[in-house]
């Protein structure tokens, strides 16, 4: 996919793990995305060969644990091989050897989605309602809507509320009430959910 509003090319580790590739080199960094407060955290870095049509083309790629395109073909890679977009007929065109070559791309990126989990174990009362923290691979936030996984709820005999939440460090918190007549225990790294977060773009 390209993004023409994100400053780097981004990859997930789902999709590089499908391919071969030089050697990723680790970091514990972030990318900051357009909001200019949301972050999300970076595995690493790795240089990767992208085949439009006949034309070789190299890009030093940002390795992420999730996002919506697994594959994203920012600004960088447009600055570099002198991209242009036709939104008429949703193509890019590059710079090739006989004039330019063109081939068709996705639409901008709408929305990240990530998976919320529990942080600790937990066991929640019969009728009782508790506030658990959770985290995701996301910094921070100041809004993301959660859509709380309905395998839980269904097997725990537990209830979530799809909700608005704030994400500070990594975390958050939520409410859980157990409407069985039961002690209902919630083991660390239980998924809750996924969280929605629309950015306007990605910057490095």
């Amino acid at each position: 996919m390209v993004d023409t509003g994100a400053s780097r090319s981004f990859i997930t580790q789902r999709l590089l793990g499908t391919l071969h590739h030089s050697q990723t080199h680790s970091t514990n960094s972030t990318a900051q995305l357009g909001d200019g407060h949301t972050k999300i955290k970076l595995l690493g870095e790795v240089q990767l060969t992208i085949k439009v049509n006949h034309v070789f083309t190299t890009m030093n790629v940002l390795v992420v644990k999730t996002l919506n395109a697994d594959f994203i073909l920012g600004g960088d890679w447009c600055t570099k091989y002198g991209a242009e977009i036709n939104y008429d007929t949703n193509q890019v065109s590059i710079r090739s050897s006989d004039g330019r070559t063109y081939t068709n791309y996705d639409k901008q990126i709408d929305n990240l989605t990530l998976n919320v989990q529990l942080v600790n174990s937990i066991k929640i009362p019969s009728r009782e309602s508790c506030i658990v923290q959770a985290k995701l691979e996301l910094s921070s936030a100041d809004t993301v809507y959660i859509h709380p996984d309905f395998d839980i709820q269904q097997d725990k005999s537990i209830l979530m509320s799809s909700a608005l939440l704030h994400i500070h460090n990594y975390t958050t918190f939520l409410t859980i009430y157990n409407s069985s007549d039961y002690t209902r225990t919630l083991y660390m790294n239980s998924l809750l959910g996924h969280v929605t977060h629309t950015p306007s773009n990605i910057e490095s």
